[in-house]
């Protein structure tokens, strides 16, 4: 060889390796071309198909309305499909639409309970003749609404509409078997479109719910996820302490004066009233009486954003308190219990103050232990606005990351 020739370097032959490696990545860019063409082809449907089009329509006015009237959505699913049904819920709360899960099983064996008279349901089956969802539909009331999330674009065609003709028809069809697709049934493509259309409900019922109501549903999500990176605002302006706070005027109301009454000792009088002593002393004994148990505020705090409730008089109930009884017919007044916490033991804050300063300073105050007050465990912060306490917030939640 002519040492004045400099010798280029050769494609080493294929390996093992190689060809997994492009198996690997044949398989992945399959899948997702696969689902993307679903997608695709489930926006076109909902932007020709009249059916499709009336059933979204009818599902947001149905959702919307039951929210607007102190209701709920109740998502039904099993399988796969109860696993879309679990994140979409966790997606409607999230935009501040109150939405529970319920296992069709468990219905039958109590949890039908959840259900109020102004609730929607939405049934999640790909098949349309699910058998847990066919034997619950008979024990679901006649006057809700109920809406089936299925591949039918007709309703002549699926099982549980014919089993309930007035139900609301939610198409989310897939342009070929998964079976065919990946040569296996696994709920894959199905599963991506079903969720997609409920991202779609949820953003659609929270534009007609919040809007004009001098909120958007950008504000109402960002105060109920003041955790994570959307919680630090990261890349957009710091969250404030208004934000995040759970506002009076969206709270239950428990229908109760909790305020302390004047203590009244018996002296010896025939009349039972002239004999009554009401002490009027700087510092009198005062007690507290109502019927009102755990169970009574439980039933209240479902309806109210992260499950706050209040009196008529500025008594608070926090959550979390309320969650710490074992039982449900503890009286709310109970001493152990300290469950009411009136306006004299609120903490004050400012709600333009960002959460993040706030955080660092009660973090400073509760480790030095020294400030005008050490934020225990249990405190209950009122948020202000233009020197008007408008909302509460507890100190965990502010704290937790």
């Amino acid at each position: 060889m002519d040492k004045g020739l400099s010798c280029s370097p050769t494609t080493p032959p294929a390996t093992e390796n190689d060809t997994l490696r492009e198996q690997v990545l044949q398989t992945a860019v399959h899948v997702l071309a696969t689902e993307a063409i679903a997608l695709q082809q489930l926006s076109e449907l909902y932007s020709t198909h009249p059916v499709a089009q009336n059933g979204f329509v009818n599902s947001v006015q149905s959702i919307a309305t039951s929210i607007r009237s102190g209701g709920k959505l109740v998502v039904i699913g099993v399988g796969k499909s109860g696993k879309i049904g679990k994140k979409m819920v966790a997606t409607f709360n999230s935009v501040g639409l109150l939405s529970v899960f319920m296992h069709p099983v468990e219905a039958l064996h109590g949890d039908l309970g959840i259900l109020r008279e102004n609730d929607t349901i939405l049934l999640i089956t790909y098949s349309g003749n699910t058998p847990e969802l066919l034997a619950l539909l008979p024990h679901i009331p006649q006057q809700m609404t109920v809406i089936a999330l299925t591949s039918h674009t007709r309703y002549d065609t699926s099982t549980i509409t014919h089993a309930r003709p007035s139900i609301i028809l939610l198409p989310a069809p897939i342009h070929e078997l998964e079976s065919k697709s990946f040569d296996l049934s696994a709920p894959t493509t199905s599963t991506t479109c079903a969720m997609a259309l409920g991202d779609a409900l949820a953003l659609t019922v929270a534009k007609v719910v919040h809007v004009g109501e001098d909120k958007f549903p950008k504000d109402v999500f960002r105060r109920n996820h003041p955790g994570g990176a959307i919680g630090l605002g990261i890349g957009k302006a710091a969250v404030k302490l208004i934000n995040v706070a759970t506002l009076f005027k969206e709270m239950s109301i428990l229908e109760e004066d909790l305020s302390p009454l004047p203590f009244i000792s018996a002296a010896s009088s025939d009349s039972g009233v002239d004999g009554c002593d009401w002490s009027r002393s700087a510092s009198p004994r005062t007690v507290q009486t109502t019927q009102a148990t755990v169970l009574d505020c439980l039933k209240l705090a479902v309806r109210s954003p992260k499950g706050w409730v209040r009196s008529q008089d500025n008594v608070v109930i926090p959550p979390r308190r309320l969650q710490a009884v074992r039982d449900p017919m503890t009286n709310i007044l109970d001493d152990k219990a300290k469950l009411a916490v009136g306006e004299e033991k609120w903490v004050r804050i400012d709600g333009d103050n960002s959460v993040e300063e706030m955080k660092t300073k009660i973090r400073a105050a509760r480790q030095e232990g020294k400030g005008e007050y050490n934020y225990p465990d249990g405190t209950v912060l009122a948020v202000m606005a233009n020197r008007v306490t408008v909302g509460v917030l507890e100190l965990e939640d502010l704290l937790q990351d």
